[in-house]
């Protein structure tokens, strides 16, 4: 198009009009302007550190509340530039802030899915192996901001790109973020129940790594088992002295599932089994462990497949469950001990 043809009035136009042809112009090349900006800053959010989960958060083990945790996990690749970004915890009225760590480097793995693990010197003391945080905690959780509060991943101007609000309806604060990681940027409500401390469990997000938030109080769990921390560079950590065998679940059904485990013998087999039920069957004569009571019910049992139990005894792995297997339950099986795990529903 030639523009000096476009704003050339017509013979006889008035000044009023050409004025009106060259103000459109200038207004429609400004919100050209405007949506090229908008997609470049869109282009950058996908290429730096917005795009994150609270994956994983405990505020104590066994009641040592010095020992405490956050993951974070990236939910697409590229996401690797977090230096400057930080944690910060609030109180129940989502008020008197303490950042926990504001980050002071980048991280090397530019992967999706990648955690990065923040932790307390206790923390280290009480997994097993030993973790190994890729940052450690700068602050605490004050003990009076267990039973109810927030957790959040802001960027450094504060924008909060995550929000973990927990304490049910004692939890009085705002819940509310950015639109980077929830669609209406409302994290809320909260968790029904407090920030774990008192066991060897964590509040776990049930979703994938690529997974939104929905709400805080359907999107996270307490650990049935042990919590399982990662590095950032794939590492595993059990929460407590090892000894427990459990597992958990999350993930999508139909769709993707993630089993995660700890506790079971270093170097040997586990066998993964399903059922439609939950019950008391006893193994057959003739099968491995023959004689050992399960957690499952008889309708459709079956040896799902057997697996390596991973190093120090804690693996985890995804596997894709049609509509069948909604609702239904798994259960582990020690191969070498013969133990068995919690029972744990499909989701």
């Amino acid at each position: 198009m030639n523009t000096s043809d476009t704003l050339r009035p017509r013979r006889g136009a008035a000044p009023r009009a050409l004025a009106t042809s060259i103000r459109t112009a200038v207004a429609a090349a400004a919100i050209s302007l405007a949506t090229a900006a908008q997609a470049e800053s869109a282009a950058e959010s996908t290429l730096s550190f917005h795009l994150m989960q609270i994956e994983a958060a405990i505020g104590g083990v066994n009641g040592d509340t010095t020992a405490q945790a956050v993951e974070l996990r990236t939910r697409s690749g590229f996401q690797n530039f977090i230096q400057g970004t930080k944690i910060v915890a609030y109180d129940a009225a989502g008020l008197n802030p303490v950042t926990l760590i504001t980050f002071p480097s980048n991280i090397s793995n530019s992967g999706a899915g990648v955690r990065i693990l923040v932790a307390s010197a206790s923390f280290v003391a009480n997994t097993s192996p030993n973790a190994q945080p890729d940052f450690m905690m700068t602050n605490l959780i004050p003990p009076s901001y267990l039973a109810a509060g927030r957790i959040t991943f802001e960027d450094s101007f504060g924008a909060v790109l995550w929000s973990l609000a927990y304490g049910g309806s004692n939890y009085t604060g705002p819940t509310n973020g950015t639109l980077d990681n929830d669609l209406d940027g409302e994290f809320g409500p909260p968790f029904a129940g407090p920030l774990p401390s008192t066991s060897t469990s964590s509040l776990h997000f049930q979703g994938l790594a690529s997974d939104r938030s929905t709400n805080n109080f359907d999107d996270y769990r307490v650990t049935p088992a042990p919590a399982v921390f990662f590095n950032v560079s794939g590492s595993r950590f059990a929460v407590g002295d090892g000894s427990v065998f459990g597992f958990e679940v999350v993930g999508h059904c139909p769709g993707t599932i993630n089993l995660t485990w700890s506790g079971a013998t270093v170097g040997r087999q586990i066998a993964i089994i399903f059922a439609a039920n939950r019950g008391s069957v006893v193994i057959p004569p003739g099968n491995p462990c023959d004689g050992t009571q399960l957690g499952l019910g008889a309708q459709s049992i079956q040896l799902v497949q057997t697996i390596g139990s991973g190093t120090n005894g804690i693996n985890s792995i995804n596997g894709n469950t049609s509509s069948g297997a909604c609702g239904r339950f798994l259960q582990l099986l020690d191969l070498d001990t013969c133990r068995t795990s919690n029972v744990e529903m499909i989701p």
